[in-house]
C-alpha cells in the first residue's frame, strides 16, 4: 500500500496501464466485423465440440481411469477428428438467423432438415422431430 505521493506514481502507471491495454483489447473487439465474430465463435464452437466428441456419454471418472495425465488426454486424438449434430444444428441456427435475422420456426426447421446428416449421431428425440419435419 503507496505511504507517499511518490509511491503512488508508479502504482498509478500500473493501473493506467492496465485500464490502456484493456481498452485497446476492447477496440480490437469493436473493431472486429459482427461477421468474423460470428464466424469465430462457429468455429471454436466446431472444435471443441469435435474434440469433445470422442468422451460424449462418458463420465468424468472414466475418462480418468483412461488417461492418468493431462498430456495423455491432449495427445489422444490423433486421427481425425469430427463434430457431431450439436454443431450440424448449430449451422441450421446459423442459417436461419442469416436469412430472417431472427429465429423464425419454420425457416429454423428447414435449415435443420436440410442439414441433416444422419452420422453426426443425432439423438431418436431429434431424429423423430426431423423426420416429422420432413
Amino acid at each position: 500500500m503507496p505511504t507517499a505521493v511518490s509511491d503512488q506514481v508508479p502504482l498509478a502507471r500500473s493501473v493506467g496501464q492496465c485500464c490502456s491495454a484493456t481498452k485497446d483489447r476492447q477496440m480490437a473487439i469493436a473493431s472486429s466485423s459482427l461477421e468474423e465474430r460470428f464466424e469465430g465463435s462457429l468455429i471454436g464452437l466446431a472444435v471443441g465440440d469435435a474434440l469433445g466428441g470422442k468422451f460424449e456419454a462418458q463420465s468424468a471418472q472414466a475418462i480418468r481411469d483412461r488417461f492418468q495425465t493431462a498430456e495423455q488426454l491432449v495427445a489422444y486424438p490423433q486421427k481425425e477428428i469430427w463434430y457431431t449434430d450439436d454443431t450440424q444444428m448449430a449451422i441450421g441456427v446459423a442459417e436461419a438467423i442469416v436469412e430472417r435475422s431472427e429465429i423464425i420456426e419454420d425457416v429454423l426447421c428447414r435449415a435443420f432438415v436440410a442439414n441433416y446428416v444422419p452420422s453426426r449421431g443425432y439423438d431418436r428425440g431429434a431424429r423423430a422431430a426431423i423426420s416429422a419435419v420432413r
